[in-house]
């Protein structure tokens, strides 16, 4: 095999590169942050989102990237609806929903970790696994913010949309128009001092 030249240059294009199994930190409870997300499938041929949630606790494993893989099956969507309740994202259970990703990067959150089986198996590498997710006391409140603005929800079937628009649309009431007859004008009000402006009292007998 011929050697490469000492100045030689290659080329390691490492600028979209995600680590999609993540790091190893002790087991327990840490303050993180939704860094990205993606979307992709699963082994089983699932649609899931891959997370890649940011530790901020002061420390050494500060800035380290824990990854979980939120699959949307029924057996595992406990896991997407827990994330998205401590996310203070609106959790309907009677519809399905959408958010852009826009709007859960830079949430704060808490996740319950552990150590997580080898992976490869036999391999001995070992990353944190999220076993559960909890709201961050510290973030700001849900309500503090309109993020139901770009839910996804179905169309009313009912119209009551069409009804509010049309009725909003116009709200000054019509005014009505008489049958072929003009209305009447109001007479002007008289001022005192002009009518005696218009009676001449030398023409009047005292």
């Amino acid at each position: 095999m011929a050697k490469g030249k000492t100045d030689e240059k290659f080329v390691f294009r490492l600028k979209n590169y995600r680590d999609k199994m993540g790091a190893r930190v002790d087991p327990g409870r840490y303050r993180v942050m939704v860094d990205d997300l993606m979307n992709d499938v699963s082994s089983a041929d699932n649609e899931m989102v891959v997370v890649w949630l940011k530790v901020l606790d002061k420390g050494e494993f500060e800035g380290f990237n824990i990854v979980d893989r939120l699959t949307q099956t029924e057996k595992t969507m406990f896991r997407s609806y827990n994330f998205l309740r401590a996310c203070g994202l609106p959790t309907p259970t009677d519809r399905d929903v959408s958010f852009n990703y826009g709007q859960l990067r830079g949430r704060t959150l808490i996740v319950e970790v552990d150590d997580g089986e080898p992976f490869p198996p036999g391999s001995g590498r070992i990353k944190s696994e999220v076993r559960d997710y909890l709201p961050d006391p510290k973030a700001k409140a849900a309500g503090d913010e309109d993020d139901l603005d770009d839910v996804e929800v179905p169309d009313d079937p009912s119209g009551l949309d069409e009804f509010v628009e049309e009725t909003t649309s116009n709200p000054e009431p019509k005014k009505k128009k008489g049958k072929g007859k003009k209305a009447k004008a109001e007479p002007e009000p008289v001022e005192e001092d002009d009518l005696l402006d218009e009676v001449d009292l030398d023409d009047v007998d005292l």
